[in-house]
């Protein structure tokens, strides 16, 4: 897909047709990959592209970022070897679907589990748009395996590695540090048989481990911006872009705009990004302010949005278009997800009836539902719940097929030739 049906643009920052054109967020991350590898530690790349000077950044969590930076330092710098090496996550996210699905149920489900995550649009997208979303879905079905297996032999050092995960799923997309609360913590809270002391030991393990992972990008970036930044610097972009009548009326309720609209835009000289992040942030609290009795009908459609139960049409149709998905995949996409979702039912059955926890892939859910209802519903933003959705297809496919009759050979007649 990406050297033949979707090549690069040549330049990649211009072009237009078929082939695949940097924008938006692949351009930060493919920018600042390639300013990492050239040793400038997470630089602004907007600014970069425009003025030839560094500026620190942390628009974004560090994760693909890194992986792309690690790349670029051995030479793979080029948009098109990003891509490709994105790819590579995506097959790492298929075999680790399919281990998920075979711990769960057996070989079986997960051969159908890998193969429905192979050919599942809602994934492989991402892996050619040079999105944070390929490093996530690897890491979210790495997560959830570990989750299981934590269950199944409660351990610090199962536990550590869970957290250790969790973590790096935090500094790939903001969001995941959810997991730590909808995860981690309810499945060390919620143990079988075992005595609260216990329970919260192991919770304590989780909580360093996860408060390690996390430290050393947190302490980074308190120590270079003017106002605080923690995981993330992007609360203010994120928040104007839901905020205005666009986005809390008419058509495109629970979608993303540009709401800032007309405003004169903030020079990015004029102070660091924490600053002008502020300062976008205090335009969208006033505008969230004056129409807080809206907010309970925009969340809805936020997070109906983003499980494709609301605009489903408009939604793939933007995912096409404004978010570079391309129509005919998105829409394939759509139907594929609703596809698995009778599947991924029956396999979330089987696995009550057979007393496995439901915890990892319901966090999903959560975990989705409040980042949706937070922000926007676009359909990235449900990779988590993709992940498991494949996973629980698998397991249903194969209690299906554990349901089918087998075929008896007819007997024969009395003096029949043997």
């Amino acid at each position: 897909m990406v050297l033949v049906v979707r090549p690069t643009c040549d330049p990649p920052l211009a072009g237009t047709g078929s082939c695949f054109r940097l924008a938006g967020d692949a351009t930060y991350y493919h920018v600042q990959g390639q300013l990492l590898g050239d040793g400038h530690l997470f630089a602004h790349p907007y600014w970069f592209l425009q003025t030839g000077r560094l500026a620190d950044s942390a628009s974004h969590p560090p994760g693909y970022s890194a992986f792309l930076g690690l790349l670029s330092a051995v030479g793979f710098d080029s948009a098109t070897a990003h891509r490709l090496a994105s790819g590579v996550l995506g097959v790492a996210t298929v075999v680790v679907i399919g281990l998920l699905a075979r711990h769960l149920a057996g070989p079986r489900a997960g051969l159908l589990a890998a193969g429905a995550a192979a050919i599942y649009p809602m994934l492989w997208i991402n892996d050619g748009m040079l999105q944070a979303e390929s490093l996530y879905a690897l890491l979210i079905a790495v997560m959830l395996l570990l989750a299981h297996r934590f269950w199944d032999q409660p351990t610090p050092g199962r536990m550590a590695a869970l957290a250790a995960v969790t973590g790096a799923a935090a500094l790939t997309r903001t969001e995941g540090a959810f997991f730590f609360v909808a995860l981690v913590a309810l499945l060390a809270l919620r143990l079988p048989g075992r005595r609260w002391g216990e329970r919260l030991r192991l919770l304590g393990v989780g909580a360093v481990v996860g408060g390690l992972v996390l430290a050393p990008w947190v302490t980074f970036n308190l120590a270079r911006f003017d106002k605080p930044v923690y995981l993330t610097n992007s609360a203010g972009s994120v928040m104007s872009d839901a905020s205005c009548n666009s986005t809390y009326y008419g058509e495109y309720i629970g979608y993303h705009a540009n709401c800032i609209g007309t405003d004169p835009p903030l020079e990015l000289d004029d102070a660091d990004e924490s600053v002008r992040e502020a300062e976008l942030l205090d335009q969208a609290d006033d505008y969230f302010y004056d129409h807080l009795g809206r907010l309970p009908v925009v969340a809805v459609a936020r997070v109906a949005r983003v499980f494709a139960l609301f605009n489903a049409g408009q939604t793939t149709r933007l995912d096409g278009t404004l978010e570079g998905r391309g129509r005919t995949a998105s829409t394939a996409g759509l139907w594929a997800y609703y596809a698995l979702i009778p599947f991924g039912v029956c396999g979330a059955v089987l696995l009550h009836r057979r007393q496995i926890t439901l915890i990892p892939v319901l966090s999903t859910v959560v975990v989705v539902a409040v980042a949706a209802a937070v922000t926007f519903g676009i359909t990235r933003y449900r990779v988590p719940v993709d992940v498991a959705l494949v996973v629980l297809a698998g397991v249903g496919a194969d209690g299906l097929l554990r349901r089918w009759p087998a075929r008896q050979p007819a007997p024969q007649a009395p003096g029949g030739s043997s």
